[in-house]
């Protein structure tokens, strides 16, 4: 019969001699090599070899090999299978089975659609899928396995039009009645063109998050726009909230990134999160003063985030009482919570091993800055919307002065950590195409000399900043056989930078980690088709009382 949709094809049938131990438990010899006799007995039934058949052509005796693919061989009756047995697939609203011996395929017609629940393993659902909608006073709305329905107990009864629970949202990290503010300065704004929104000086409503923590500029609307050819650039010591009582709809882009070492608003100058600087170390018994020529060879550590930065690049050799040297900067420490309560960006890379004064001595990337979006009824996101809050790349290594034969080349700088972009909207409508992103910096490339000090040196490459897109920063280009700078975080945990092994060249930078990314609505929580997010979002429900 023919394969149903969803079968595995049976692929083309390869002719050739078999040695195998299952052909001759066949009654198939084993092949002679070149001879006019032939190799196997055409009257042989055949046999499974693993995922393969091997038969004996009736009008020459050659062994044959046949692939089954991903079907697999069925020992018992000894042929391919037509599709895995036992399995389950969904093809155009349609439940695939597979006989248990793999011999043929049924179908089944799915009233309310197919659905994939994991590996050859599919069913019809019991229930549409669908946003929710309103039945007696609360909300109802299938399960994300499609076997059964969910309900929402509302309080105050159910919203037929937004399909939400009847109440005002709850913000997170500003007041509780934020969404019944009045007082304006523009109730309604529309931004076009290049613009740059300063949390120290735009700012009409500041809240204090505590020590260690930056503060939150809010502007507050009724309705606010961003136009297809905008971008709002947000700078400043200030993380920055957009409130809208009514709604936000944004087609172009917002972004509190950093920029290289210039870090984004409402980023981390301090804490457990700072890639740590890498280390210069002098002979035991040696003078030191605040001119001392370190060593510069030692990448930065990438800062943390989310997950930890990248470990900086080590310099050849071992620390010890009688050795000039330089250790390393480890990675930032992972911190924050992933529901941005309280609201906090990235942090900024650590610096390589130079001395302080030195020309060698390389900056960490910023730490991208925090977002925060509160869309009392509806947020819309374009297909051109961007918004990012991503990490700047390590500044690659400085060779030095070429004059100074003792000098090592320097490292590169770690790159910052991603920031924070937290949505919270009664109502979440996506075009396909809209990003969000809190990426990692890349750190940066190591420079390099000869030993003699004579020839030219080069400097490393500065690691990129993070991506608008889910890929990865890369890391600084070491110059000749000086060493790259780590990538930054995205959906994958930063990269160390490379280590240096001889004193010639210099190590890079680690990545920065990835920062954090949620969204929670008052319906329908969870991801949204067409939105790209890098790294992954965690997503909830937001509070409406």
């Amino acid at each position: 019969m023919a394969p149903k949709p969803g079968d595995a094809q049976v692929p083309a049938i390869d002719v050739g001699a078999a040695d195998s131990g299952v052909a001759r438990d066949a009654g198939i010899p084993p092949s002679r090599g070149v001879s006019d006799a032939a190799v196997c007995a055409p009257q042989g039934d055949g046999a499974c070899d693993g995922g393969q058949l091997l038969t004996c052509a009736a009008d020459s005796g050659a062994m044959l090999t046949q692939d089954c693919g991903a079907a697999g061989c069925n020992a018992d009756a000894k042929r391919c299978n037509v599709c895995r047995p036992g399995a389950l697939s969904c093809s155009d609203g349609k439940l695939i089975r597979c006989a248990a011996d793999g011999s043929a395929s049924s179908e089944e017609v799915c009233a309310m659609g197919c659905i994939a629940t994991g590996p050859d393993s599919a069913a019809c659902r019991k229930c549409a899928d669908g946003p929710a909608v309103c039945q007696d006073g609360n909300l109802v709305q299938c399960a994300p396995d499609g076997q059964s329905s969910q309900t929402t107990r509302c309080e105050r009864g159910c919203d037929d039009r937004t399909h939400t629970c009847n109440g005002t949202l709850v913000p997170a990290n500003i007041p509780a009645d934020a969404c019944r503010w009045t007082d304006f300065a523009d109730t309604e704004r529309t931004i076009e063109g290049q613009t740059t929104l300063d949390t120290e000086r735009d700012c009409p409503r500041v809240i204090r998050q505590g020590s260690g923590l930056p503060d939150l500029c809010v502007l507050a609307f009724e309705r606010l726009r961003i136009a297809r050819d905008a971008t709002v650039s947000v700078t400043g010591e200030r993380a920055l909230v957009l409130l809208a009582t009514r709604s936000i709809e944004i087609d172009g882009r917002l972004s509190a990134s950093a920029r290289g070492t210039e870090a984004g608003a409402g980023s981390l100058d301090g804490g457990n999160g700072l890639g740590r600087n890498a280390t210069g170390r002098v002979q035991q018994g040696e003078e030191v003063d605040e001119w001392t020529n370190l060593p510069a060879n030692a990448g930065g550590g990438g800062a943390g985030h989310a997950t930890p930065g990248g470990l900086g690049g080590g310099a050849p050799g071992q620390c010890g009482p009688n050795l000039r040297c330089a250790e390393a900067g480890e990675g930032g420490e992972r911190y924050g919570t992933e529901t941005l309560k309280p609201l906090q960006g990235g942090s900024i890379g650590g610096e390589n091993s130079a001395a302080e004064w030195s020309t060698r001595r390389g900056k960490g990337g910023g730490g991208g800055g925090a977002l925060q979006l509160v869309a009392c009824q509806e947020l819309k996101l374009g297909r051109s919307a961007v918004i990012d809050a991503n990490g700047g790349g390590g500044e690659g290594g400085f060779p030095g002065a070429a004059e100074m034969d003792s000098e090592t080349p320097g490292a590169g700088a770690g790159g910052g950590s991603g920031g924070a972009i937290l949505v919270q909207a009664r109502v979440l409508s996506v075009e396909a195409g809209a990003l969000l992103v809190a990426n990692g910096g890349g750190g940066g490339g190591g420079a390099t000399r000869t030993a003699s000090g004579s020839s030219p040196m080069v400097a490393g490459s500065n690691g990129q900043d993070g991506q608008l897109s889910e890929a990865a920063a890369t890391g600084g280009q070491g110059a000749a056989d000086s060493l790259p700078g780590g990538a930054g975080g995205a959906k994958d945990p930063p990269g160390d930078g490379g280590r240096a092994r001889q004193t010639t060249v210099a190590a890079g930078g680690g990545g920065g980690a990835a920062g954090r990314i949620r969204i929670e609505t008052a319906a329908q929580p969870g991801p949204r088709a067409g939105l790209g997010v890098s790294p992954l979002a965690t997503y909830g429900t937001v509070a409406v009382e």
